[in-house]
C-alpha cells in the first residue's frame, strides 16, 4: 500500500558500523547526538498521526466492512462481500499499524524523558542544586 501524501517519510540514516545495541556517541565525537527540543515536534506530529489520519482511515475502512448490498441480485451480494472483506484486511492492517506507531512514539518519549532525567542529574551533581528548585523552595 502507498504512503499517504500527507505523511513524511525519512530516509535510514543508520550507519553502516551500528550492529550491536544502541550507545549514546561521546560528545566530541561527531556522532549522532539524541536532541529533546529537536523530537519533541516529531513527537507531535506522530500522535497526529495517531490521533488523526490513522483514526480517520479507520472510520472508513469500518464503513467499507460494514457495506450491505443494495439487492438481491448476485452482482450486489458478491460486490458487498468483496467490500467486507476489504474493509477488515484494510481495519486490521491498520490497527497493527497503530499499534506500531504508538509503540515506536512512547519509546521516543521515553528516550526524551530519560536523557533530560539524565541531565538534571548531571546538574544536580555538578552544582549540587535541583534543576527543579526555585529560590522561593528554599
Amino acid at each position: 500500500m502507498p504512503v499517504p501524501p500527507n505523511l513524511v517519510t525519512v530516509p535510514n540514516q543508520t550507519p553502516d558500523h551500528a550492529t550491536g545495541p544502541a550507545q549514546a556517541a561521546p560528545v566530541d565525537s561527531g556522532g549522532h547526538c539524541f536532541d529533546p527540543d529537536a523530537i519533541q515536534p516529531v513527537i507531535d506530529r506522530l500522535w497526529a498521526v495517531v490521533d488523526g489520519e490513522l483514526a480517520g482511515a479507520l472510520q472508513h475502512a469500518q464503513c467499507l466492512a460494514a457495506i450491505e448490498p443494495p439487492g438481491l441480485e448476485e452482482a450486489s451480494e458478491a460486490f458487498a462481500a468483496d467490500a467486507k472483506a476489504h474493509g477488515e484486511s484494510y481495519g486490521t492492517y491498520l490497527d497493527l499499524l497503530r499499534e506500531g506507531l504508538t509503540a515506536y512514539v512512547v519509546s521516543l518519549e521515553q528516550a526524551r524523558d530519560s536523557l533530560l532525567d539524565r541531565e538534571d542529574d548531571a546538574v544536580v551533581a555538578v552544582t549540587g542544586m535541583s534543576v527543579t528548585s526555585t529560590e522561593g523552595d528554599a
